[in-house]
């Protein structure tokens, strides 16, 4: 039996298909909101992997942050 996946961002359980897709699409499960908001980012496969890799180390980034002046692809808001 086949365990039900859950959003690697919130945490919300995934249906069937929105798990297969976002797997296939992304590498990674995602609700339909964190999908949405990672291809509103225009990130790159190698920035997702970044962002996924240091929120796993509980690092709080966030991608494509405006410090006011430019745009950041991933950043530390407040430490940076």
């Amino acid at each position: 039996m086949k365990t039900a996946l859950r959003c690697k961002e919130c945490g919300k359980y995934l249906t069937g298909g929105v798990e297969e897709f976002s797997l296939d699409v992304y590498g990674y499960p995602l609700c339909l909101r964190h999908q949405a908001l990672i291809v509103d980012s225009g990130s790159g496969q190698q920035t997702i992997d970044l962002y996924f890799a240091l929120k796993s180390e509980k690092i709080p980034v966030v991608l494509e942050y405006w410090d006011g002046q430019r745009q950041v692809d991933i950043a530390l808001p407040g430490k940076l």
